[in-house]
Order: C-alpha cells, then structure tokens, then sequence
C-alpha cells in the first residue's frame, strides 16, 4: 500500500484572511480589513514552506507558527540596518523598515478582528485570535527613543525590565507571560539553562486560537481506522468525518479546506502523492503553498476523514533561520545598533507550538522567543570572601546604611 500522510496547515498561522467566496454565517457586518502594504502573502508563504523543508524529520510530527516567528522577527526590524535589514526584507518581500512596520501593524490588526461569537444551525460557537507582543530588557538597558516607541505604538508590545542576571527569576517571568497569553496552552518557553548572562534583551510573540468548526465533525468511538505512519508501521487512531466545500489538487497533492465558524480562517490538509516530503517542500517553496491557499475550488464538495490528533513541538530555531538566509542575524558585525547602545546580535531563538484537533475544532497556541546579547559574552567577575571583609545593609533608594561592619573572623 502506497505510505500517504497528512499534513496540516493553519491559514491563520499565515496571517491570511478569508478566501473569495467564502460568506459569513450568522455573523454580525465585518469590517473591510485596513488596505494591506505591498503584498507581502507569497513571501510569507514562501517563507513557511521553506521553514517547515528546515525543521522536517524522518518520521516525525512538525508543528510551527510563522505568523508568531515572523511578528517576532518583526519586532528586531526597527533597530536593523545593514545586512541585517537587508535580510530581514527579503524574508517578507518588503522595501525597507517602514513596509515591515506597516505589515506586522496590519497583520496584528487584522488578526485581532478575528475573534466573535458566531451562531450556526442555531448553536453559539466562537472564534478567539489574540496576539500578544513583549519586549524583556535587562536591568538598566536603554532602549533607544525611536525603537521604543516603534514597537510600543506600531507593534503592539509592551516593554517590561527583567534582571537576567537572575536566570530562574527571568525564565519564571517570561514563561509566566506566555502561560497568560497563550491560555495555560503554553506554560514555557525557555529555562534558566538557556538564559546567556550575556543577555540583554528578550523579544517576544506568542498567537493563540481556539476556533469551532463551522460544523462539528462526526468521531468514531473508539480508534478502529488504521493510519499507515511514514516508516510503514500502522497505528489505529479515531476517524474524524465531514463534507467540506473546498477542493485543490495538483501534481503534488490532494488538498481540502475546513472552514472555521465566521469562515475568516480556515484549516487546508493536504495529501501527498509519494513519501517524498522534499520534494512537495521545495514545490511550496516555489510558490505552490500560495497557490494552494488561494486557488481553492470552493463549489466542489469534498468528503473528508482526519483523525483528531494532538501535537507539542519545540525547538531552537538558529539553524532553519541561518538557511533561510538571516545568518548576519547571528553575527556579532551584524547591526542592530538602532535598539540600543553597544555591540549587541542575536543569540538564539525559540520557538514552541501547541496544537489540539477533535471533532469541534482547534485549540493552538504557539510562542517565539528572541534572545539578544552583547556581542562579547559578559564574563562573570569573582569575588571570594575568603579574608576579612566589609558589609554594608542599606536602602536602594536612600543609600542610608542601616549596618555596617567588617567580618575579621567568622568564627
């Protein structure tokens, strides 16, 4: 038996919105979205595609957000110049600084006039979207005026002061952020362990949905279909069923388009011809994820079986980025000079997406974290108080020394 398997895409994960002809189910009147900028949605795509050909493994499940990992990489853009800006704008397709700004306004914008409550064949369901922005600076880092303001007024983030001096105290608040933002899907995103003392700065986005279907799927009850894994080994899993309206198909797949309730987002699964996920990645690559997500037949019904599935997925995502071609992202010469004073690059980025699927609908959280560090890594300096020495207690604030002393002998 021919080894088939599916593959899941998130339209939201792309920023993008409704397909033509698709209509509002018992919504209220939706705004037009604010006029996009130059069109950045083949270049989002491309980029998707060319991330997932990345991250891919024999055998195992891959699950990532570029809309969150492209928002964060957004939030690096305004303190850019150089080679840096350069291959910022060319991930997006975009000319320069002011585009990016204008795209990751528009897409947080537009991406948060998703959420509503919808009435379907007289059932109340809901769609949530929400985005969130951080900016983590080190204690006493000054932000430079027209980054801050760049990323608080047009991004959306908020700026908060943490002390990595104290690893356990900053992953707690950063992975304390993201458990509020992503609805305790998400409960962290990083440790202590991967906290430099060399950081200065961490950028942050985390995108969380949870959306019906427009119409609840029928399940089996219990898992009696067979599903045939990559390496030919067969697992039996709960069978989902429906009959969607949205059909693509091309040299490389079978694809069908599972609308969310409000019809604003949508879910396409996608059926590979052979086992050669290379192959159907640099074909997405090439513009053939774009294709997909625009050129659906939505007059022709399709009947559909996916199982319900769960995924949890994390990693650093330094690599796939060097390969698409942010490499000076990494570099100490590269120049990010415009958010703060001193040498300072990006040391890593973490990425980690949550995804629920049953028979109602989706429940998917994910979190991208930016670290930045000095250039020069901060050596530790050491100080052992192994002879006698001085102490003083006082007031942060006041200075008042409220004791002071010298320990001669400490026995």
């Amino acid at each position: 038996m021919r080894r088939r398997s599916l593959l899941t895409t998130s339209l939201a994960a792309f920023g993008l919105t409704a397909f033509g002809g698709l209509t509002s189910c018992g919504s209220p009147d939706t705004p037009a979205d604010p006029p996009l900028p130059p069109d950045p949605r083949q270049a989002a795509a491309t980029f998707a595609a060319r991330l997932m050909g990345a991250l891919l493994l024999p055998g195992q499940n891959q699950l990532s957000s570029p809309a969150s990992i492209l928002l964060a990489l957004g939030l690096l853009r305004p303190g850019a110049s150089g080679t840096v800006a350069e291959e910022l704008d060319e991930v997006l397709g975009v000319s320069g600084r002011e585009e990016w700004e204008a795209w990751a306004e528009h897409t947080i914008e537009t991406l948060g006039s998703r959420s509503g409550t919808f009435i379907e064949a007289e059932v109340t369901k809901q769609v949530t979207l929400r985005i969130a922005q951080a900016a983590f600076a080190a204690v006493g880092l000054q932000l430079k005026p027209d980054y801050a303001a760049s990323i608080t007024e047009r991004l959306d983030a908020t700026v908060a002061e943490v002390d990595f001096t104290r690893p356990d105290d900053a992953a707690h608040t950063i992975n304390q952020w993201a458990d509020e933002h992503t609805e305790g899907q998400i409960d962290q995103i990083l440790d202590a362990g991967q906290i430099d003392p060399g950081t200065v700065l961490m950028l942050a986005n985390a995108l969380h949905l949870a959306a019906h279907w427009r119409r609840e799927m029928a399940i089996e009850p219990t898992p009696s279909t067979p599903f045939i894994r990559e390496d030919g080994s067969v697992v039996n899993v709960r069978m989902m069923s429906d009959t969607v309206n949205g059909w693509y198909t091309d040299e490389q797949m079978d694809a069908a388009l599972i609308p969310f309730v409000g019809e604003r987002l949508a879910m396409a699964v996608a059926l590979p011809r052979t086992s050669d996920w290379a192959a159907l990645m640099t074909a997405w690559a090439d513009g053939g994820l774009d294709a997909m997500l625009s050129g659906f037949d939505l007059g022709q019904p399709v009947s559909l079986s996916m199982p319900s599935w769960t995924m949890d997925w994390s990693d650093n995502l330094n690599q796939a980025l060097m390969e698409l071609g942010l490499g000076s992202l990494f570099q100490a010469a590269g120049d990010l000079s415009g958010i703060a004073d001193g040498g300072i690059s990006v040391d890593q980025v973490v990425h980690r997406a949550v995804m629920a699927v049953d028979e109602y609908g989706v429940v998917a959280s994910a979190v991208t974290a930016i670290a930045i560090a000095t250039s020069a890594p901060v050596e530790p300096k050491e100080l052992r108080l192994d002879r006698p020495f001085a102490f003083v207690i006082f007031d942060t604030e006041t200075r008042l020394p409220l004791f002071i002393g010298r320990l001669s002998d400490p026995q």
